[in-house]
């Protein structure tokens, strides 16, 4: 299955609470540091961690109601990290890194995009390499995942695909989760809060 095929359903659920190391994002809000700096910055705190993207990694490995576990991870295509679930803490610091990606893969079946929508990181080689503060303006939700299922899966039906986007933003406490078509955008099902909450 191949991530740009057009054929898709996308189960798309947005997170409102910032992935990025806490002491990351005190560490950006200055605006005033250089790469070396940075760098140094780095090294001191690594591994970066936040709870929230561990969570969501957790969510792949520890979701009992149909296997979503990915066989692959990688920072960028092609693949080529093997998916270790009894080990995903390298995979919470990546996530937590500001302004990351995170991809997963099951062959067959699926593709997950993860972004952090956290400020990114860029600095001005003709300014000593100095950071450039951020112009972007963060909007409400700040994790965007995205789950790509080839439109002609037999591994999924529609409603397992609804379970998993209400069980996920449930999990995640977040409200917005939908289904859409990758090819027109086209809305299929929007997330209804339920009664019962999910725990894992």
């Amino acid at each position: 299955m191949g991530q740009f095929d057009l054929k898709n359903y996308v189960l798309n659920v947005k997170v409102k609470e910032n992935l990025t190391d806490i002491r990351a994002v005190e560490r950006m809000k200055a605006w005033d540091f250089t790469m070396k700096e940075w760098e140094s910055f780095e090294k001191e705190i690594s591994p970066f961690h936040n709870p929230s993207a561990e969570r969501i990694v957790r969510f792949f490995v520890d979701y009992d109601k149909v296997d979503l576990c990915p066989d692959l991870y990688g920072l960028w295509e092609p693949l080529k990290g093997i998916f270790n679930k009894e080990d995903t803490r390298e995979l919470s610091y990546r996530l937590a890194f500001p302004a990351a990606t995170l991809y997963f893969k099951k062959r067959r079946r699926f593709d997950v995009a993860i972004e952090n929508l956290n400020y990114g990181l860029i600095f001005d080689p003709q300014n000593k390499y100095m950071v450039i503060p951020s112009k972007k303006k963060i909007g409400e939700y700040l994790g965007d995942i995205r789950i790509t299922i080839n439109q002609n899966t037999k591994q999924y039906s529609f409603e397992q695909m609804q379970m998993i986007v209400d069980d996920m933003c449930e999990y995640l406490g977040t409200d917005y989760g939908v289904i859409f078509y990758q090819e027109n955008k086209e809305i299929l099902y929007q997330h209804k809060y339920r009664t019962s909450q999910v725990k894992m």
